[in-house]
């Protein structure tokens, strides 16, 4: 049963912050950035803080009994804050199952744009660089420097056949990242990518 605890802070973001360490956050995207890191190359060189490590104090049904409370100027009355912790805790450990699986473009577009129920469907597209074996060592590790690649002209020629509008785009580490309204827009692209290699990925 989670035990009760009180904790001062002196603005939200920093309680934010401890949030996060406190819901496992850091130890849960290690993990999850490990397991998916041959994938996505830019998670290779993870590292987390040791004191980060250090969380894990409550679970996901422990949210519902956090409150947080605001002391405003010299007033001794706590009142509460809208801030809703559940919520909070599955936006966060959606986000390192987004980043994981599909990469930093994806991330950023999946927080900026899908959470906010703009948009409602992913694609994330990797270039051919992502499949050749020949920058692996023999110890598995990528030498290859990914962070030079910028968007592929393959995908950006692709789009511009589909003819589809409205859509928002996002490339980090040569993987572009699109964001469509409807699945007809989505397969509008999809349909016009390669589908004889592994060349894209959707949320």
């Amino acid at each position: 049963m989670f035990e009760k605890w009180t904790k001062y802070y002196s603005d939200l973001g920093k309680i934010k912050s401890s949030l996060l360490i406190d819901m496992g956050y850091y130890n849960n995207q290690y993990e999850m950035f490990e397991k998916y890191k041959d994938r996505n190359p830019e998670l290779q060189d993870n590292q987390v803080p040791e004191w980060f490590s250090y969380g894990g104090d409550f679970k996901r049904s422990d949210c519902k009994d956090i409150e947080i409370m605001s002391f405003t100027g010299k007033s001794k009355v706590p009142v509460k804050v809208e801030f809703d912790v559940l919520k909070f805790y599955d936006q966060s450990m959606k986000l390192i199952d987004v980043t994981a699986q599909f990469g930093s473009a994806a991330r950023k577009l999946f927080k900026e744009n899908m959470e906010t129920g703009e948009y409602s469907y992913l694609l994330v597209y990797s270039p051919d660089e992502y499949r050749d074996k020949s920058y692996i060592n023999k110890y598995g590790y990528n030498n290859f420097d990914f962070s030079v690649l910028k968007e592929s002209q393959k995908i950006k020629d692709v789009v511009k056949a589909s003819g589809v509008k409205g859509t928002k785009k996002c490339t980090r580490f040569g993987k572009t990242a699109i964001v469509f309204k409807t699945l007809d827009d989505l397969k509008s692209v999809m349909l016009r990518l390669d589908s004889s290699v592994k060349s894209y990925q959707m949320i």
